[in-house]
């Protein structure tokens, strides 16, 4: 095998990778009766190029640790994907991403890779086309999906990059490539379409993408289809695909990651050496999260402290951003800001624009657009004198929260937009805060706004617990007081407690599978647009069932909760779940059976009901604290402190 380092670098492997071009050409225009020798060179070359390109675009990462681009080669760690399905023994599948591993890809044709904001889905999926490019299984194609707009095709995106890329004079620049000819060659196989960003798709065009994008897997089925996201609820739609998290770094992980900062020096040991003391035992969180390393690294480098909350970590990443300097010169030499904002100003200017970007649901736009955010922003900071261009000039080069690209700009991560968005509900925003947040609720959809929502959880506790948490709680009192009533009597209080627990703020279907309902389901030729999670479990040692689960907006505080190891939700592993399901009994049904609160519903039966419970633990990490949640009391501080000012304003009146 090639080592990664001589990609490209030797006639071998150019020799390789480029007869897996002609064979796919060759394959793919194959029974065309003109003469089209000349298409076939040109399409070849094209494609040579396009590669190439690629291989140099995505072997470096931009960081936020470094103030230029390092190579992926240098920072990465090897991740382990694990799979969101158990085995018969309660077991999750782990995939260390260290190759190109022909027991995943191949084998898994249809992959969705789904985490948190930071946990490293981008960095693999690059990692996984250069690997795929040193392996020579496939022709690689990586697509940025917030690049795609609802007017272009798919087909149309890939054409433009190739006419974009290609540079050899050994075709003729006016040589038209066919778009059928592309059609052809790409539903023939031998590519690895990388989909990076599903939850980066601007929310205006995000449901038509998402149809062309299922359309153009429907139609090139012999591929491999890789796509990376945040838990959005718009991936239901891809049922067919095998569902992956990122696990997170185990702390010798992200101790070899934070060493590679600096070379092994002597500022990563000292982080280290600090990290192992008891005081900090509370920031072993945020170990586990690559983005989040990497931000305690900068965070130590900056200011030789370790801020335990999410929010604190970014303040403080951007008040290194703000007033780095190179230590290799003389002297402090803090970037000058053509703007000349001071560094409260600046960001103050920011938490609007981030705030636009998100509720635009924008993270990347052209420099126009992003001109007109800081416009508007300027506009509200009336007080505050700069010019629009040099504040942008700014963001780029002196305080590089944004990343240029040809003539586009994007956030350098995602979650920088939406710390600034939080910053700014907090602040400016405040006093439309619950009114915005209470929107955002009846939006349903708050997963897209979910790490916003979460720093929103520790800066304002008392907001996030009135609009959020109280509904939550008085709707699982709710619920839990008007269903599972006429259950069998032999069925344990525990046992209805824990289904209505399992079961609120969620519709979950189970099905028999079969050797031909299988195959149906997995290659996603069914509509399953409303499930977030579908599944295949094994029951006794013959009996195989699909789950279908899709939650609410609860389901997504009860998210965030868990997150932050809320008080109101417990871990799963805490309660009982057996190794081994028993086998359900009656269930012959063709379709798909609703666990609902039916007494004569087969789910429902004695001999059924605990072995139902066992199977929904199975999906759940974590679920409500049902004790907890229905004795929960919202306490508005607000009246607290309106008595406490009242108390003490007292002292100001003459006696």
């Amino acid at each position: 095998m090639i080592e990664f380092t001589e990609i490209f670098n030797n006639e071998y492997a150019k020799t390789a990778i480029n007869t897996l071009i002609k064979s796919a050409v060759e394959k793919g225009l194959k029974g065309l009766k003109k003469n089209i020798e000349p298409i076939k060179e040109a399409l070849g070359y094209r494609l040579q190029d396009y590669i190439e390109f690629q291989k140099d675009r995505y072997k470096c990462l931009n960081t936020i640790v470094f103030n230029q681009k390092i190579s992926l080669e240098e920072i990465y760690i090897p991740l382990t994907l694990v799979s969101e399905v158990e085995d018969l023994n309660g077991k999750r599948k782990e995939i260390p991403v260290s190759k190109f591993d022909l027991d995943f890809l191949p084998k898994h044709p249809r992959v969705l890779i789904t985490d948190n904001a930071g946990m490293g889905k981008s960095t693999i999926l690059k990692f996984l086309l250069l690997k795929c490019i040193e392996s020579e299984y496939a022709i690689p194609v990586f697509l940025e999906l917030r690049h795609l707009a609802s007017s272009k095709s798919i087909i149309d995106t890939i054409i433009n990059q190739l006419n974009i890329v290609s540079t050899t004079k050994k075709y003729s620049d006016e040589l038209e490539l066919s778009k059928s000819y592309i059609e052809r060659i790409i539903k023939n196989g031998d590519f690895i379409f990388f989909f990076d960003g599903y939850d980066e798709i601007p929310f205006k065009d995000r449901e038509e993408i998402t149809v062309a994008i299922k359309e153009f897997i429907s139609k090139n089925q012999r591929n491999i289809f890789v796509i990376s996201s945040r838990k959005e609820s718009g991936l239901a739609s891809f049922s067919g695909f095998d569902s992956f998290s990122i696990r997170p770094l185990k702390k010798t992980e992200s101790y070899q990651l934070i060493r590679k900062y600096d070379n092994d020096g002597e500022k990563s040991s000292q982080l280290i050496e600090k990290l192992e003391n008891k005081e900090y035992s509370g920031i072993n969180e945020y170990l586990k999260n690559p983005l989040l390393c990497t931000l305690l690294y900068r965070c130590y480098e900056y200011k030789q402290n370790l801020p335990l909350k999410k929010h604190v970590f970014y303040r403080q990443v951007f008040d290194a951003l703000f007033d780095w300097h190179d230590a290799t010169k003389d002297g402090y030499n803090t970037r000058q800001k053509l703007s000349k904002l001071d560094l409260d100003s600046f960001h103050r200017v920011l938490r609007l624009v981030g705030f636009i970007s998100v509720m635009h649901g924008k993270f990347e736009a052209d420099k126009d657009t992003v001109l007109d955010w800081i416009r508007e922003s300027k506009r509200i900071c009336s007080d505050l004198t700069f010019s629009e261009s040099d504040f942008l000039d700014d963001c780029v080069r002196a305080v590089p929260v944004l990343i240029q690209e040809g003539t586009n700009y994007r956030w350098s991560h995602k979650s920088l937009s939406e710390y600034f968005a939080a910053q700014f509900l907090c602040t400016e925003g405040k006093s439309e805060l619950t009114k915005i947040l209470n929107e955002i609720l009846a939006s349903e959809d708050l997963s897209k706004f979910s790490n916003v929502i979460e720093q929103i959880y520790d800066i304002e506790p008392a907001i996030f617990r009135e609009v959020f948490v109280a509904p939550m709680a008085e709707s699982f009192r709710e619920y839990c007081s008007n269903t599972y009533k006429g259950m069998n009597t032999k069925i344990s209080n525990e046992s209805l407690q824990l289904r209505k627990t399992l079961t609120f703020s969620k519709q979950i279907y189970i099905a028999r599978a079969t050797d031909k309902n299988i195959h149906s389901f997995l290659d996603g030729s069914l509509d399953e647009s409303y499930f977030h999670r579908i599944g295949l479990f094994h029951v006794g040692d013959k009996q195989r069932f699909f789950y279908f689960e899709s939650g609410n907006k609860f389901q997504d505080i009860i998210d965030i909760l868990a997150t932050k190891k809320d008080p109101l939700v417990t871990s799963t592993t805490k309660l009982n779940r057996d190794n081994k399901i028993k086998r359900l009994v009656k269930l012959t049904a063709k379709s798909r059976i609703n666990v609902n609160d039916d007494p004569e519903n087969v789910l429902n039966d004695l001999r059924n009901f605990d072995v139902v419970n066992s199977v929904i633990l199975r999906s759940d990490k974590y679920i409500l604290d049902a004790d907890r949640v229905l004795n929960y009391q919202f306490e508005n501080s607000q009246n607290k402190v309106a008595t406490l000012a009242s108390c003490l304003l007292k002292n100001l009146k003459p006696q």
